[in-house]
């Protein structure tokens, strides 16, 4: 069967303790196929050319998707077409995917383990938001980035300094699930806590945290010192891994930090304006997730900032705002 197949029919509770050697097989295959996928999307994206209607070719990407043998679902292709858009991207080199995949497979924890993770995680709450002069210091201290987006996708301040706040309290809770083991423990649960979806979404981002390792894409951290969310985001603003592989943007350039706060905001800009923000906010806002709660929140937040945010934005920058975020 195929990868995910494989990976899925290794229960933690039903087939016995998962192996290194099952793991690392599972994603060997999956992240050999994901790369060829991606390669033969950007082929046949070239083969239209630039001028070619988005039917065109979703249609392009969705047919190559297929004949790789990859999910080809409306996600499936707008993270395909996100990353053929991605400036400079190339494949990781095959020893930096070995290498990935041994950080993915190794040590793996006993059943015991991933069915304790699997509960934790059912009962983690959800995070709180900080008052809205945390998101006004925000924008002053990382001016830089929030302008940027505003140039580049055409949305206010007020519009992306909500995610930030409600995902992470500006970065001050990340998470502290090992991301690997969680992961794990939702895709292979055996006792019906999660959704199929939710598995299937696990078996996503396992094979996409193998390629972000392999990239360099994960501000150089290791599989085993990663924490996320109880449901595998990560970072500033918790992507899911598949996510920040299709959408994740540097601000300088080059290999993108998820925990960097200026890499975090310019890609949660990239996002919004690839799920249709400039046409629909709020459809945007759904896209990212789909809670009609969590889009009054973020609206709510957006609106109790903008008037710090305008009143900011009416000072000259100070040097600092003027410069690069620097790394968290």
């Amino acid at each position: 069967g195929s990868a995910r197949g494989r990976l899925k029919s290794l229960s933690a509770s039903g087939a016995g303790p998962l192996s290194s050697e099952a793991v690392a097989a599972a994603l060997r295959a999956e992240v050999s196929r994901d790369l060829g996928a991606e390669a033969a999307v950007r082929e046949a994206l070239v083969g239209l050319g630039a001028d070619a209607p988005s039917q065109a070719r979703r249609k392009a990407a969705a047919d190559a998707l297929s004949a790789a043998g990859a999910p080809s679902g409306s996600v499936d292709v707008d993270e395909a077409l996100a990353k053929a858009a991605q400036p400079g991207r190339v494949a990781p080199a095959p020893a930096a995917v070995e290498d990935a995949i041994y950080q993915m497979s190794a040590n793996i924890p006993s059943a015991g383990r991933l069915d304790e993770l699997a509960r934790l995680a059912m009962d983690d709450p959800e995070p709180n938001a900080p008052p809205p002069k945390s998101g006004v210091d925000a924008y002053r201290k990382y001016r830089k980035a929030f302008d940027r987006v505003e140039r580049e996708y055409g949305l206010k301040p007020s519009q992306i300094i909500p995610f930030p706040a409600v995902e992470s309290s500006f970065g001050e809770n990340t998470g502290k699930f090992p991301l690997r083991d969680t992961l794990l423990a939702i895709r292979t649960d055996a006792r019906g806590r999660f959704k199929p979806e939710q598995r299937e979404q696990a078996g996503r981002d396992l094979a996409a945290l193998t390629r972000l390792l392999a990239a360099g894409d994960l501000g150089g951290r290791r599989a085993e010192g990663i924490r996320g969310s109880n449901m595998g985001a990560i970072g500033v603003t918790q992507f899911l891994p598949s996510s920040w592989d299709a959408y994740g943007r540097s601000m300088r350039g080059g290999r993108r930090d998820p925990w960097n706060f200026g890499d975090a905001v310019l890609s949660t800009g990239n996002y919004l304006d690839q799920h249709g923000a400039r046409r629909s906010y709020d459809q945007a806002i759904l896209a990212y997730n789909r809670s009609e709660k969590y889009r009054r929140q973020i609206r709510q937040y957006g609106a109790n900032v903008e008037p710090g945010v305008a009143a900011a934005r009416g000072k000259p920058a100070t040097p600092s705002e003027s410069e690069s975020p620097p790394e968290q």
